[in-house]
């Protein structure tokens, strides 16, 4: 039969539980082993009193009696310990006196066999003990513990065992282990149930929380976990979900705008061609000069639609981690150099000049080529749309020994301080409206995505005399591996 899991309330109350029962069961048997271990202290140490309390009765009776027997039997009868049993051996290994137990006790004496001192002797597998020896006869009820030592009285050798029932030891015993045995189903079931109540009252926040987050959607302004100690474990982990669920929440949100960027830009080419299209057909003829205009418009906006298609899917394989930075030995002064090259033309058509600045060892690097292109190429466009005309972007390269930096100053207006620090979001431009500003606010994005992918960092600043500085710095060393997977920060 398969049972279901327990829940980890159940498991709380059990652990509490065994864990309670494991100290009962340690603290029964220690009980009763130092129980015994006093009993049996006591025993002895009784017996010894016994022992020395009968020795000088018998030494003073037999200086006024004239032989063993005749001292044995008066010392017995004067003598008035009682639970003792005491017997006295001649040097014929015969008893010649025998006091039994003391009529103290009744209970256990009515249940105790007597004891019977001829054990003794085949106890110990010879006449009588070398010096003062402790042993336990056993019996059904608890045996008996006895001393036995020689002793000479008026030139007579004889033996004297005293003993002492262990009955009402081993019932004292027994008692304690049955009161043990009681209680602990009693006390184990209150632990239970207390633990039972005191789990459910520290689990209380979690089903709180679990009840909290089952209402949590994915609306930005959805509630939040409860924190009800953020001192303590649960209120810690509240807070750190919580925390999750805010970069969550900024996650989707970002998505979301993401989203509606792309259908934005993507919207507005794909309207243009429609219209081009409905325009040209709607008239039966049009002449060669209209369909050349219609064709060139349909090219411009396709072009315009695969940048921004390209783009987004980089972006999209950069941020699941799919689109590894391959890297080998370039050099970063023709890969600028080429960059340059590249935009030459759009930059002759208004009248803006390219300057660049690199160093004369190339500046080797390892990288990858082809992202590093791409980062170069959208910061010359970046400069080139942004710049006035008749003016100079001027490009630079120096290496400190650790860290290359590149930087790309244009002479336009430069950027609002309170936009400096989101120019690299996506579909974000810092003149919106300007006609002659065209893109998709795409190509800083993926310029950081690039640059931080490499190790590195970029950032911007407004020159002193005017127009915007762009930063890009490299760091000599690159992690390990020709190939590694990265995702945007």
């Amino acid at each position: 039969m398969r049972f279901p899991r327990l829940s980890v309330r159940a498991r709380l109350a059990l652990w509490h539980t065994a864990i309670l029962a494991a100290l009962l069961a340690g603290s029964a048997v220690l009980s009763v082993f130092f129980l015994r271990r006093s009993n049996a202290t006591r025993t002895d140490s009784d017996l010894t009193d016994t022992w020395s309390a009968f020795r000088s009765e018998l030494f003073a009776e037999r200086e006024e009696l004239p032989t063993l027997r005749e001292a044995t039997a008066e010392a017995l009868k004067e003598f008035r310990f009682n639970n003792v049993a005491v017997a006295v051996f001649d040097s014929t290994h015969t008893i010649i006196g025998l006091k039994r137990l003391g009529e103290l006790n009744v209970v256990a004496e009515e249940k105790a066999p007597e004891f019977d001192p001829s054990l003794v002797p085949r106890r110990l597998g010879r006449s009588f003990a070398r010096g003062p020896l402790f042993l336990t006869i056993p019996d059904r009820e608890g045996g008996h513990r006895v001393l036995s030592a020689p002793l000479i009285v008026g030139g007579e050798t004889a033996e004297i065992l005293v003993a002492r029932s262990l009955h009402a030891d081993a019932e004292s015993i027994e008692e304690a282990a049955a009161a043990f045995a009681l209680v602990a189903p009693l006390v184990l079931a209150l632990t239970f149930l207390g633990g039972w109540f005191l789990a459910g009252r520290s689990l209380s926040p979690v089903a709180v929380m679990s009840e909290r987050a089952a209402r949590i959607s994915a609306s930005p302004t959805s509630e939040r976990l409860p924190v009800i100690n953020a001192d303590d474990e649960l209120g810690r982990l509240a807070t750190v979900l919580n925390d999750l669920l805010d970069r969550l929440a900024e996650a989707l949100a970002q998505q979301r705008r993401f989203m509606t960027d792309a259908s934005h830009e993507l919207r507005t080419p794909v309207a243009v061609v429609r219209a081009v299209a409905d325009v040209v057909l709607s008239k039966q003829t049009r002449s060669e000069q209209d369909y050349r205009e219609a064709i060139d418009t349909v090219s411009r906006e396709a072009r315009r639609l695969s940048r921004v298609v390209d783009d987004l899917f980089l972006l999209s394989r950069a941020d699941i981690g799919e689109r590894p930075v391959h890297r080998r030995s370039i050099y970063l002064s023709e890969v600028i150099a080429d960059s340059a090259r590249d935009v030459k033309a759009l930059a002759e058509a208004r009248n803006i000049r390219i300057e660049c600045r690199l160093p004369e060892d190339g500046a080797p690097y390892d990288g990858d080529e082809d992202l590093l292109d791409r980062v170069f190429g959208n910061l010359f466009d970046n400069a080139i749309k942004y710049s006035i005309p008749d003016s100079r972007v001027l490009v630079r390269l120096t290496d400190d020994g650790t860290v290359y930096a590149m930087s790309v100053e244009d002479q336009g207006p430069g950027i609002p301080d309170h936009l400096l620090g989101r120019i690299f979001e996506r579909f974000f431009r810092a003149t919106e409206d300007d006609v002659n500003v065209a893109g998709a606010g795409l190509g800083l994005s993926i310029a950081r995505w690039v640059v931080e992918a490499h190790g590195g960092t970029i950032s911007a600043a407004n020159a002193p005399g005017g127009g915007a500085i762009l930063l890009v710095t490299l760091p000599k060393s690159s992690p390990g591996g020709d190939e590694r997977e990265v995702k945007e920060a």
